[in-house]
């Protein structure tokens, strides 16, 4: 066959009828390969980018589910929270409801009263979440089971979220009742020569401001902002340098003409109550004499006082401010039972103070336990050099002159120990004499006097002094500590202070999220 042939055979295949019917020559052709191509690119990355949208969109539920597991947990630990301040202030009733057998955050005809936790985003409001919380009381006295579920963003989200965490609260009195440095009842105090106080006073009378005093906020991280409350009026004597940092409230008048430096370290001084307004005129409290740094509030007719100090911000005829209440002092009884139960050892009673004597100097290296003395006489007690086991008690129904400071505690473990002295009867005396100290980091002092209390010579104690009146006549310094409660089981309170407590958590733990015994609204 020649070649001119074979070429017209060739040519006649290709135009003959292929697969399905299609040319030949077309099968061998390359012609729009790159548009198939470029199709399959796009259906390539179409599927990829739908695969990566799903994946995307997944993460992102995942970390929005994650983020609001994390939230309502918080959400719920702050319900917690609240709880705790709830039943720490009985705001509300909160912790009678309890105490009746169930507090809740509040429910109304069986719905549950939701509270929220908000935020601002971009000038608005973003709901973070809401919470609901119920306390219910325990065994244990002042005890109490808070149970809080969380839900984030809302209970209503369609994505919503719900937790529940639980934990055990003991409420603490904050000092066992006793949260004044200084504490004076109907007596009244008489800050005398160079008197420094590191935390609040009360004067249930007048307070007579001697030379140098001063009323700083407490040290150490203990509770006190330099606080002076005075039941009656506040009189400054000439000369008195007087420093209050802390707020000062006063029922009565300020009676402060004699030239002395009042309040330099920016007080608020509130004057309350006065019923004789006539009192207070420009003659009792004068200009430039006195320095005021914050608000100087009186109650009363303004035309009644002319000429306030000028470096004071002042409102005169203050109305709606509560006045200083009047505070009993502690009650006392003793009661060995109650030492017994709070764990101290030994509870002794004795009948002369030369039983009390005998006993003290045979323990004097490891004193310990409460005690009383059952006579009326007046004594003296010389603590130098003694060590402590742990929190010492002594009460009696005589005067007590103490004196010395002791060497600190045997195991440090046990520190700081409390001393406790208390003269139980209305006329019992207590003075500090020669070298009646605290230690600081070991050994702090209660004195309690039914009667007289005060400093005789330099001191400087780390505790509490409360009696029915201050007569200190030099230089006393006391850094308000908070006495340990085991020592004060035989006191009882004023309900004003009994009712002050601290909440003290145990651990929290998270639990199923159990049906609430209400409906969500």
């Amino acid at each position: 066959m020649s070649h001119e042939t074979s070429l017209q055979n060739r040519a006649a295949q290709a135009d003959s009828p292929g697969i399905r019917g299609l040319p030949r020559r077309l099968l061998y052709s390359d012609d729009g390969i790159g548009i198939a191509s470029a199709l399959a690119v796009a259906v390539v990355i179409f599927i990829l980018g739908v695969t990566w949208y799903s994946v995307s969109v997944h993460e992102i539920e995942e970390v929005s589910y994650d983020r609001q597991l994390s939230t309502a947990v918080n959400v719920a630990e702050a319900g917690a929270r609240e709880a705790m301040y709830l039943l720490a202030s009985n705001e509300g009733g909160f912790r009678d409801d309890a105490d009746g057998g169930a507090a809740t955050s509040g429910i109304t005809a069986g719905t549950c009263d939701l509270d929220t936790l908000e935020t601002v985003a971009d000038g608005g409001t973003e709901l973070l979440g809401e919470y609901w919380v119920k306390a219910s009381p325990l065994a244990k006295d002042r005890t109490y089971l808070i149970e809080s579920w969380g839900w984030a963003p809302d209970h209503t989200a369609l994505q919503s979220v719900s937790k529940k965490v639980v934990i055990e609260v003991e409420l603490v009195p904050i000092g066992g009742g006793f949260y004044y440095a200084l504490f004076a009842a109907d007596g009244g105090l008489t800050a005398g020569n160079r008197k420094e106080i590191y935390g609040d006073a009360y004067s249930g009378d007048d307070l007579a401001v001697g030379n140098f005093t001063r009323v700083y906020p407490n040290d150490g991280g203990a509770p006190g902002t330099g606080q002076m409350l005075v039941y009656r009026d506040l009189l400054i004597s000439a000369g008195a340098n007087v420093e209050i940092a802390g707020e000062v409230k006063v029922n009565g008048f300020v009676n402060d003409d004699k030239g002395s430096a009042f309040g330099t370290s920016g007080n608020d001084l509130l004057i309350l109550n006065d019923t004789s307004l006539s009192a207070l005129t420009k003659s009792r409290f004068k200009k430039n004499q006195a320095s005021v740094g914050r608000d100087l509030t009186v109650a009363g007719p303004s035309s009644s006082v002319t000429d306030p100090p000028s470096a004071a911000a002042h409102i005169w005829n203050a109305t709606g401010i509560p006045p200083v209440p009047p505070i009993a002092l502690p009650l006392f009884v003793w009661a060995p039972s109650k030492y017994i139960d709070a764990g101290m050892t030994p509870v002794n009673t004795y009948n002369t103070w030369a039983d009390f004597e005998a006993w003290y100097n045979a323990n004097d290296d490891a004193l310990s336990g409460a005690h009383f003395v059952n006579d009326t006489g007046s004594y003296t007690l010389d603590m130098g050099g003694v060590t402590l086991d742990g929190d010492f008690v002594l009460a009696f129904k005589g005067d007590l002159e103490v004196r010395g400071t002791p060497s600190g505690v045997s195991d440090p473990a046990v520190a700081p120990a409390t001393v406790v002295i208390a003269g139980v009867r209305a006329d019992s005396d207590v003075t500090l004499g020669v070298s009646a100290n605290s230690i600081e980091d070991q050994v702090h002092h209660l004195i309690y006097a039914g009667g007289t209390f005060g400093a005789t010579q330099q001191t400087t104690i780390y505790g509490a002094m409360y009696g029915h009146e201050d007569v200190s006549s030099n230089r006393l310094e006391i850094h308000f500590r908070p006495p340990n409660t085991s020592s004060i089981a035989g006191f009882t309170f004023d309900p004003a202070l009994a009712d002050l407590f601290l909440p003290r958590p145990g651990i929290w733990r998270e639990t199923p999220a159990d049906a609430l015994g209400c409906t969500l609204p």
